[in-house]
């Protein structure tokens, strides 16, 4: 199956009695993104289904993400996303996740889990600790994902590695119907500090 944008292919993979197989890929699109036609096709994302393996590329051929996957729903799309039109990959993490800032960078880090549902917005979700960082290295955030639900205590800092925002959720709700996402996250407390560390009284905040 092949997708295109104004004449130029845009995202082509292959189908086994409805089932994608083998290599899927997904181009920049030309006069959009990619203004030179020489240049034309470049990968955007590949999902390379044998190998289990999902990533994305910059337009100069970094890496920005590789994760492990179950597979992918290689599709038209929907009215909700305007990439959808000229065919979308939505992969199926299911395993360690990275991604990167185009200087090679890491940008965030964590693993993923397979939600067994055929909704796309709703293929997989964070299970663990998941960590993202500043541009210059320092951790941006932390924190623990239980069943779709952030857990225990989570912290945001600022570029210069000190602590900007300590916010503390409940323990997962295990009567939720399960594949759903959580309508609320229950948060205990929460905490607010300053660039020099200290704490910000309620007027600050």
């Amino acid at each position: 199956t092949k997708y295109f944008w104004k004449k130029h292919i845009s995202a082509e993979g292959v189908f086994n009695n409805g089932q994608e197989v083998r290599v899927i890929k997904k181009y920049f699109r030309y006069d959009d993104e990619l203004k030179n036609i020489k240049l034309h096709p470049v990968i955007k994302e590949l999902a390379d289904l044998d190998k289990g393996i999902y990533e994305v590329f910059s337009l100069d051929g970094k890496i920005l993400e590789r994760s492990k996957i179950d597979g992918v729903k290689f599709t038209q799309g929907s009215s909700c996303s305007r990439d959808g039109y000229y065919g979308g990959i939505y992969p199926i993490r299911s395993g360690l996740s990275e991604k990167w800032f185009e200087n090679g960078k890491l940008k965030e880090k964590g693993y993923w889990g397979n939600n067994n549902t055929t909704f796309i917005n709703n293929l997989s979700h964070r299970k663990g600790e998941h960590i993202q960082f500043h541009e210059n290295g320092n951790t941006l955030k932390k924190g623990k994902w239980i069943d779709k639900s952030p857990v225990g205590i989570h912290n945001f800092f600022y570029s210069n590695g000190n602590i900007e925002f300590e916010v503390e959720y409940a323990t997962t709700n295990n009567n939720r119907q399960v594949g759903a996402f959580p309508n609320t996250e229950n948060i205990i407390q929460e905490k607010w500090y300053n660039k020099d560390g200290s704490l910000m009284t309620p007027d600050q905040i």
